[in-house]
């Protein structure tokens, strides 16, 4: 009898000390998660914008670049995992989040042939002598596999006939990715590429 009082008021005390945090996950959390990426990716384009050869800066350019990545790559894995958590969607708020993810695919694209324009500053970037251009490559390798995993854990919550359409958008997707990987898999030019 004393070790079940004993257990209980262990269980109490642990009860107490560690609140439970509920986290509402429905089509409005998962459509923030995509705002939030998209905001990220316009972030990210708009630091390429400034990108241009021969800018003495283009070192420091490449940090906050290098930066920005890995927010927009932090971003999609809090959206696989808003999604992963969410309860399946009924059609209605599948629609929602359809229209958002078409809303933001469009800069996918754009970052991506963005990245592409700017393949030879990347790969002179350091000092206008060494390339990056095969961090580029390891980063869109990442970034590829993380849109397919958001994007096959989102399908698999949305109603028809979302989920049948939702591989349409992600193949294309996943080919402007491959598109931007064969780029910069293409030798550098730069040292150290």
């Amino acid at each position: 009898m004393h070790f079940a009082s004993l257990f209980l008021s262990a269980l109490a005390t642990t009860a107490i000390a560690s609140p439970i945090v509920h986290v509402k996950r429905d089509a409005t959390s998962i459509i923030s998660s995509i705002s939030a990426i998209s905001a990220q990716i316009t972030t990210l384009n708009n630091t390429l914008n400034t990108f241009t050869p021969g800018n003495l800066i283009n070192t420091f350019t490449v940090l906050k670049i290098q930066q920005q990545t890995k927010q927009v790559e932090d971003a999609i894995n809090a959206a696989i995992n808003t999604a992963g958590n969410s309860k399946n969607l009924n059609a209605d708020d599948s629609g929602k989040i359809a229209t958002a993810s078409l809303d933001f695919t469009p800069k996918t694209y754009s970052l991506l042939d963005n990245l592409q324009r700017k393949k030879p500053v990347f790969d002179k970037a350091v000092l206008g002598l060494v390339s990056v251009s095969s961090m580029v490559k390891d980063s869109l390798q990442r970034q590829k596999q993380l849109s397919a995993s958001f994007s096959s854990t989102l399908a698999s919550k949305l109603a028809e006939p979302y989920k049948s359409l939702a591989p349409i958008i992600s193949d294309s997707v996943a080919a402007a990715f491959d598109k931007a990987i064969k780029t910069f898999s293409a030798p550098s030019g730069g040292l150290l590429g």
